[in-house]
């Protein structure tokens, strides 16, 4: 289980000129690279759309393994643990 923020390597996940998406809480960011660490891939929606991104498991038989990433939730901490959560109950991670 992730204990410090910190210690995740940064996923450079940027924008077309370079910009790096920094539109979100900090703890919902390090969900998403602790899911992309472990093999997950992530797809921002489009400017348009209420939720950040989707989430979604990279092993082609785990087609139910998909989490939708709010920008802006009530409690940004508990979205951030239930994403960690989604992610660590994939087997494909084990």
């Amino acid at each position: 289980m992730l204990t410090n923020v910190n210690t995740l390597v940064t996923i450079n996940l940027n924008l077309k000129g370079g910009k790096k998406i920094s539109c979100i809480n900090k703890h919902i960011q390090a969900a998403i690279d602790y899911a992309i660490l472990k093999g997950w891939t992530f797809k921002k929606s489009s400017g348009q759309a209420k939720c950040y991104g989707r989430l979604t498991c990279s092993n082609p038989g785990h087609k139910d393994h998909i989490m939708s990433v709010n920008q802006t939730p009530r409690v940004p901490e508990h979205h951030a643990s239930m994403i960690k959560r989604k992610v660590n109950k994939c087997s494909s991670n084990k």
